[in-house]
């Protein structure tokens, strides 16, 4: 799944939050998470951030819509 506005997938939006999970370099061997989990490490991290996260945003994006979601894209 690849966002309409900007260029970013799925796959994009489940290595962020590896690195949330396993930290900014994770080993080869540590697990890409579930889209759940993905979702769950991704809000952690914009409840905690006092700015808008536009990468945190468009990531959530895109991982609700590939879980089937009805998702409201914004630019």
């Amino acid at each position: 799944m690849r966002h309409p506005y900007y260029d970013y997938t799925t796959e994009d939006a489940l290595g962020l939050a590896r690195g949330i999970i396993h930290g900014p370099l994770p080993k080869d061997d540590d697990p890409f998470p579930s889209i759940d989990e993905a979702i769950a490490a991704i809000e952690g991290c914009r409840k905690r951030t006092d700015f808008n996260w536009i990468t945190g945003r468009v990531a959530l994006e895109v991982l609700r819509a590939s879980k089937g979601e009805k998702v409201d894209f914004t630019a």
